[in-house]
């Protein structure tokens, strides 16, 4: 999934509040999620976020600053190096080669 960024927008995919999207608010990682719009009321009438798994959200809308941007980008070449590579392996006349 990448690294959980508080304001960044995501959306609860499972559990009671599917479907619920908002703003991060605070980010407890590898824990907890608390997003801005998902509370409920305590007893004593004080209204408290709820916190979400990392593992049910799904980012809607991404905070791009300059870091993560030149983080993407990085991530981005590697990906592009690897596929050549990977597509370059075998040719057509090396496996007619290993047939005959």
């Amino acid at each position: 999934m990448g690294y959980l960024m508080r304001c960044t927008f995501y959306m609860v995919i499972r559990g009671t509040f599917e479907g619920h999207e908002g703003k991060v608010v605070q980010v407890y990682r590898r824990k907890w999620v608390y997003i801005r719009r998902i509370t409920h009321e305590k007893v004593n009438d004080t209204i408290v976020n709820v916190e979400t798994n990392p593992s049910k959200v799904v980012t809607t809308k991404l905070k791009l600053d300059k870091d993560r941007m030149s983080l993407l980008d990085h991530k981005a070449k590697g990906r592009i190096i690897a596929n050549k590579a990977k597509g370059t392996k075998f040719s057509p006349e090396d496996i007619i080669q290993n047939i005959d």
